[in-house]
């Protein structure tokens, strides 16, 4: 493969997994949808649950709070969070991951959720697929989000997650 591959195949999956994820998120009788008002308004109580968590996790992270945002994770040794290919399993690697990747807290950019759509599952497992736009200090990204969210006493917790993004 060239040099330009890995951009082809990132923008691939950038372009193609929100095209292939929607019927699944359609088939769903209730599907919570930011790009519809009404149906946040009018989403059962586990979808908003959902989507507040999702974003309880975003406003860490534009706070530059990694603890914070790690508390959206599941503490647990099956957690696994993909990034590029890259994966890290575990909520004690996450974390370290996290806070070696961002020993400056500025650094870690503004994040804002262009879309999000919310599915559940089962009554304590649901789907989230996220658009998102991330401005850092010398670069600006555009991604897309799949995760597994699971019920637990403390609420919902990200139990898997892949991340693709592209830079224009």
């Amino acid at each position: 493969m060239g040099p330009g591959s890995k951009a082809v195949s990132i923008l691939s999956i950038v372009v193609f997994l929100p095209v292939l994820a929607t019927p699944i998120a359609a088939d769903s009788k209730s599907n919570l949808d930011t790009i519809n008002q009404q149906k946040v308004a009018g989403a059962p109580d586990s979808e908003k649950e959902i989507y507040d968590q999702m974003m309880k996790m975003v406003d860490a992270w534009n706070r530059h709070d990694l603890d914070a945002y790690l508390d959206g994770f599941l503490r647990s040794d099956d957690i696994l969070m993909v990034v590029e290919g890259e994966s890290v399993r575990g909520w004690d690697l996450l974390s370290k991951a996290l806070h070696n990747g961002y020993p400056n807290p500025q650094e870690m950019g503004t994040l804002t959720i262009d879309r999000m759509q919310v599915q559940m599952l089962a009554p304590d497992l649901g789907f989230v697929l996220a658009w998102y736009t991330m401005v850092f200090p010398k670069k600006k990204v555009y991604g897309t989000d799949t995760v597994i969210v699971k019920k637990v006493p403390e609420g919902w917790r990200e139990m898997i997650s892949h991340t693709s993004f592209v830079e224009p």
